[in-house]
């Protein structure tokens, strides 16, 4: 009896905790039955263990090869190291939890979570933005000269990213915003339901200046891009009709090879944030909807799905820039080295040794 009392007495417990950071949105909602929880356990795991892998592989490239280790590709190591802290300080909560039914971390442990979470995804998106930049700057110096960024440019543009995104996910331990626990109850995530000013104006926020302006950046960084290799290939073509391609001058040659190998880099790097905005575009959509919208509609797997989705992107961003950057994919696959191994000085010319 009195074992029986105290089982009781914990499970209430528990289960006070748990519903203490729920918001009373979902509390007219029946709770995911376990078989959906395992379904999304699974992908979870799945999801993991490649982002893992997908994140590790880069770093491992990076530390390994000396001709890997420009600034281009040090701003890729961030996003990884991003996606890393996504891979190990968000999913293996949500693993543990999906299996378990509810959220077994308490209110902390949510905390952590949703800032940890609230962190990655901040530094990732910016850190696509300043690729993108990056990019652009690349492909207009590289192909009438070359010019590199500074040590110290560099290394201030980290860590910005990383105080800027820990400034914002802070924002909800100083009454900006709020965080609790998801629709799925085994995850935390931002509140998005209450119409306080504070929680409303922090969403508006994070949409703003996380996605809006980040996705505007890239927008005008590869329009400006587009039109510079355009531009180029038109001087080149004209170029080969009056002197012939044999003929033409050196500089002109030594362009058409940068463009020709940063034009592959890009490609690269377009797919990977487009990929990023695939994924996150739906969970911000929710959200938006959720401040603006009827937010009665909003289920629980209408809450979880994109969440879920939207962590995927830390096993596309690491797999589909290592197998589409040339240089990436000549030391993963030394059998094709002789088809990427020509590149720019840029690309060639290690900055230092790690």
């Amino acid at each position: 009896m009195n074992r029986s009392r105290s089982e009781s007495t914990s499970s209430n417990s528990s289960r006070y905790v748990v519903y203490s950071i729920e918001h009373p949105h979902w509390a007219s909602m029946p709770p995911l039955s376990q078989d959906v929880q395992t379904v999304m356990g699974c992908i979870a795991t799945l999801n993991c263990a490649l982002a893992l892998a997908g994140t590790l592989a880069v770093v491992v490239l990076i530390m390994r090869f000396r001709s890997l280790r420009t600034y281009s590709n040090l701003f890729v190591l961030n996003l990884a190291v991003s996606d890393l802290l996504m891979a190990v300080g968000n999913i293996p909560m949500l693993i543990i939890s999906s299996f378990s039914g509810h959220w077994v971390f308490g209110v902390a442990g949510c905390y952590v979570y949703a800032f940890l979470g609230a962190v990655g995804s901040f530094v990732s998106i910016n850190t696509l933005a300043v690729i993108s930049v990056d990019r652009c700057f690349v492909i207009l110096k590289t192909i009438p000269g070359q010019k590199r960024m500074s040590r110290r440019t560099f290394a201030t543009i980290i860590t910005t990213i990383w105080l800027y995104a820990i400034a914002w996910a802070s924002g909800p331990f100083f009454g900006f915003g709020r965080y609790i626990l998801e629709g799925t109850n085994t995850s935390c995530t931002f509140d998005f339901f209450s119409k306080t000013p504070a929680v409303q104006g922090f969403v508006i926020a994070i949409f703003i200046v996380h996605f809006c302006i980040p996705v505007t950046v890239i927008s005008v960084s590869y329009f400006l891009l587009y039109t510079a290799i355009m531009r180029f290939k038109l001087q080149f073509l004209e170029a080969s009709r009056v002197f012939g391609e044999i003929e033409l001058p050196l500089p002109m040659r030594r362009g058409s090879q940068g463009y020709i190998n940063e034009k592959k880099t890009t490609r690269a790097v377009i797919i990977v944030i487009l990929v990023f905005c695939i994924s996150w575009a739906p969970y911000a959509c929710v959200a938006m909807f959720g401040v603006f919208g009827d937010a009665s509609k909003i289920t629980r797997l209408a809450a979880g799905i994109p969440g879920l989705f939207a962590k995927c992107s830390a096993i596309f961003n690491p797999i589909i820039y290592a197998l589409l950057h040339p240089r990436f994919r000549s030391k993963l696959f030394p059998c094709r080295r002789g088809e990427t191994e020509r590149g720019t000085a840029l690309n060639r010319t290690p900055l230092f040794n790690l």
